[in-house]
C-alpha cells in the first residue's frame, strides 16, 4: 500500500481538538504498519463547510409552560440532520436584529413531531414572537447533504413527475 485515506468527518470543535493528535497517530501506525506508503489523505471538508451555512426557521407558535417557553418553528429534522450531533448556535430575530439564544429552560420543538425534532437547553429572547425567525448556524456540510427531500414534498413532486402518463 503506497497511499492510506483516512477520510474525514470531524466536526470543526473535534477538528480544532481532534485532528491534530489523531493525524498524528495515525502516522506513527503507518510508518511502523506500511513500510511502501507514502502518502496520507485526510478530508477536513465537514470542519470547513459546517461553519458555511445556516438555516433561517419562522416562529409558529410560542408556548408558555411556567417558567419554560416552547418555540414551534417551520423546520427540523428532515431539514437539519445533525441537530443534535453537534452544537449549533441560534439567534432569534426581533425587530430586524438579531440576538443570540443563550442557554436556559426553552426548547425548540420542530415540525414533523419526530422524536429528534426537540431541542432543550436554551434561553430564547423575551420579546421572540410567532412569526419572528430562528436562525440556526454550522448547519452546512452534512445537515445539508443529508437532508430529507420526501419532508419537504419533494418527494411527492418527483413522483409525480414519473407516473405522468402511465397506468397503474
Amino acid at each position: 500500500m503506497v497511499v492510506f485515506d483516512a477520510g474525514g468527518g470531524w466536526t470543526p470543535d473535534e477538528f480544532d481538538t481532534s485532528a491534530r493528535p489523531d493525524v498524528s497517530w495515525l502516522v506513527d501506525r503507518i510508518v511502523e504498519s506500511l513500510p511502501f506508503c507514502t502518502r496520507l489523505i485526510i478530508e477536513p471538508g465537514q470542519a470547513v463547510c459546517t461553519p458555511a451555512e445556516a438555516l433561517i426557521a419562522t416562529v409558529l407558535e410560542v408556548r408558555e409552560r411556567g417558567a419554560r417557553r416552547e418555540f414551534v418553528i417551520d423546520a427540523g429534522y428532515p431539514d437539519w440532520p445533525q441537530m443534535h450531533s453537534y452544537p449549533h448556535r441560534f439567534f432569534a430575530e426581533t425587530d430586524g436584529r438579531w440576538q443570540p439564544v443563550r442557554s436556559g429552560p426553552d426548547r425548540l420543538l420542530a415540525r414533523t413531531c419526530l422524536e429528534y425534532d426537540l431541542i432543550t437547553g436554551l434561553r430564547v429572547p423575551d420579546v421572540v414572537r410567532v412569526g419572528d425567525r430562528m436562525l440556526i448556524t454550522d448547519t452546512g456540510s452534512y445537515d445539508h447533504s443529508m437532508a430529507f427531500d420526501f419532508a419537504r414534498g419533494g418527494a411527492s413532486e418527483s413522483i409525480s413527475k414519473q407516473a405522468q402518463g402511465r397506468v397503474f
